[in-house]
């Protein structure tokens, strides 16, 4: 323990001494992905656009099979995107290794990684997709990327899985397992970038060294997470409670401070960053099987001095945005809040889903603006309002609804959260809910078994009272978005599971799993004259998340628990609120691009 923290103390009083150049790396890095970003996004748009590809998302994937160039151009996107993380983390671990010397330049950095670059071909472009791909975004444990963002389990899919004892357990017991094969594996990155090593050299040696130290470098890691959690949780709270008094002074010091001290707690945050950066970087160098001495002490190589007004000029436009943006953040009233949408039209667990009796509830209880509900054609061709493909779960009946007709269906009963209620036919739920003036979400459910007219017949007998009592329409299936906005005017959303590049199609907005939404695709839908609805939103902090995003409605399972939000925020709350708002909702390693 003693020398550990020996070992912090020392590297901290580096980092200070060197705070500069650290944090001209940190721009320059930031930068880099910028641009990185930028030309991915573009080539992934292009391919789309040159082969008539709308979207992409698990259910289009056969399409690559008719389009080969379109699957050759992700690739080449894809191993263009891995190349891209690579030269990152060389960026980062040589910098930081050459921080302390006198020949620290970007230059040189740049031409030292373009080395490097002939390693990535061959075997070790395999390894390393996997290892960027399985390791890195799940037991990042140092090395993090904003280009790898997108590599997560969507919340949904681990509801649904955390669902089953057992798959909870192992996916439990999997994400341990991940994690201690990214401890063993850290040295991987460092080995091949300051030895020249190949992927599988790296990853024997880093297994080597990890073997007897094991623990050793899990507590370092523990320690420097631990203390840069600490002094950052510590100044926000001395931030909340001085704003908190502020807000009580005359106009406009509240605001003033307010600026002040989000911009404060951003300055900290990004300097608690780079601290944890540069120690654990230097941790791992410290290691004699690393030796970044055999590339940074070379004869000949000319000392400079990184110009600190560079560094100031850098930092003061930092500081600047800060201070517009954090402006703009507790000045801006929510004048048009999130929709509030019942998913299922259940909230807090009563009643069974898709029912009237919870319908009832809600709108009594919660008052949501819309009601999200799920119909499935029958077997004569008529309309039920149901979610599950097989009626087993809610009614203990192990058959689809396509298989029943409507009458067969409605006699049903199906259970749900210790209650239970008829399955109800659309004709019963839609005039339910135009009695109470609820407007609703309808999600058309497609499957294999539908007969090929379902679609327009839903829209020719059901369009114009849908239109005129103010519902919308959203489908997982593109064909049926298509269909509906063929035969009808209705407004029409398109349901996506995962944000992977932005879809261009003729649908009025999108309906978008929650994990992977950021505000650069709302800003973009936005831009497109497209809404934005988020699903499924169920706690606090994710609400307040998705309605700083600016989405525009969120589809939550607790309508009660999202009013409460909305008011909050509708209310213009103090400052110190404000600030605390953005504490929980944004995730402040990934804004500054670590």
């Amino acid at each position: 323990m003693k020398s550990s923290l020996t070992f912090i103390k020392s590297n901290t009083d580096q980092f200070f001494k060197k705070w500069d150049r650290t944090i001209f790396l940190s721009l320059f890095i930031s930068f880099y992905l910028d641009i990185v970003i930028f030309l991915a996004n573009f080539g992934f748009h292009k391919v789309m656009e040159w082969n008539d590809i709308p979207y992409i998302s698990y259910n289009n994937l056969e399409i690559f099979l008719t389009k080969p160039f379109a699957l050759l151009g992700f690739m080449l996107i894809f191993l263009f995107i891995i190349f891209s993380v690579f030269i990152q983390f060389s960026f980062l671990i040589r910098g930081i290794s050459q921080i302390d010397s006198s020949t620290f330049q970007i230059s040189r950095i740049i031409k030292d990684t373009y080395k490097s670059i002939p390693r990535l071909f061959g075997p070790s472009a395999i390894f390393l997709t996997i290892y960027f791909i399985l390791v890195i975004p799940f037991a990042g444990t140092i090395f993090k990327t904003k280009l790898l963002d997108k590599v997560v389990i969507p919340q949904f899919i681990l509801d649904f899985l955390s669902n089953n004892g057992w798959i909870a357990l192992g996916i439990a017991v999997l994400s341990i397992a991940i994690a201690y094969i990214g401890l063993r594996l850290k040295f991987v990155l460092p080995l091949m970038i300051m030895n020249d090593m190949s992927f599988t050299q790296a990853m024997k040696e880093s297994l080597a060294i990890t073997k007897k130290k094991f623990w050793y470098y899990t507590l370092r890691l523990f320690m420097v997470s631990a203390i840069s959690t600490i002094v950052a949780v510590i100044v926000y709270i001395l931030v909340y409670i001085f704003q908190y008094i502020e807000d009580g002074l005359v106009k406009p010091i509240p605001l003033i401070m307010g600026i002040l001290n989000l911009s404060l707690v951003q300055l900290v945050s990004l300097f608690v960053v780079l601290w944890a950066n540069y120690i654990l970087i230097q941790l791992l160098l410290s290691n004699e099987k690393v030796k970044p001495d055999a590339l940074i002490n070379q004869k000949g190589v000319k000392q400079t001095r990184l110009p600190r007004w560079l560094v100031i000029t850098f930092v003061s436009f930092t500081v600047f945005f800060y201070v517009v943006g954090n402006w703009i953040f507790l000045v801006d009233t929510v004048e048009h809040p999130a929709l509030n949408i019942s998913h299922r039209g259940v909230d807090a667990g009563y009643g069974v889903q898709n029912t009237i009796p919870a319908l009832e509830h809600t709108i009594k209880t919660a008052h949501p603006d819309y009601v999200e509900m799920d119909i499935q054609e029958t077997s004569d061709k008529k309309f039920v309002v149901m979610h599950d493909e097989n009626l087993r779960v809610l009614t203990g009946v192990n058959k689809r609804p396509q298989e029943l007709t409507l009458a067969e269906l409605t006699k049903l009963v199906a259970k749900e959260n210790g209650s239970s209620a008829p399955v109800v036919s659309f004709d019963d739920y839609l005039k339910a809910a135009n009695s109470h003036k609820q407007k609703l979400l309808v999600e058309i459910k497609t499957t294999r078994y539908d007969s090929k007219d379902y679609v327009s017949n839903f829209v020719k007998q059901y369009e114009k009272e849908l239109m005129d009592n103010g519902h919308e329409i959203h489908s997982l299936d593109y064909n049926a978005v298509k269909e509906v906005k063929k035969n009808s005017k209705l407004k029409t959303y398109f349901i996506l599971p995962y944000n992977f590049i932005f879809p261009r199609t003729d649908a009025d907005g999108y309906t978008m799993e929650q994990t992977t939404l950021n505000e650069s695709f709302v800003d973009e839908a936005h831009l497109r004259k497209q809404n934005v609805y988020a699903w499924t939103v169920n706690d606090v902090d994710s609400m307040k998340k998705m309605a700083l995003i600016n989405v525009d409605g969120i589809i939550t399972d607790n309508s009660s628990d999202l009013n409460g939000v909305i008011n909050e925020l509708k209310e213009n709350p103090k400052f110190a609120d404000k600030i605390l708002d953005y504490l929980v909702s944004v995730d402040l390693e990934k804004s500054l691009g670590n």
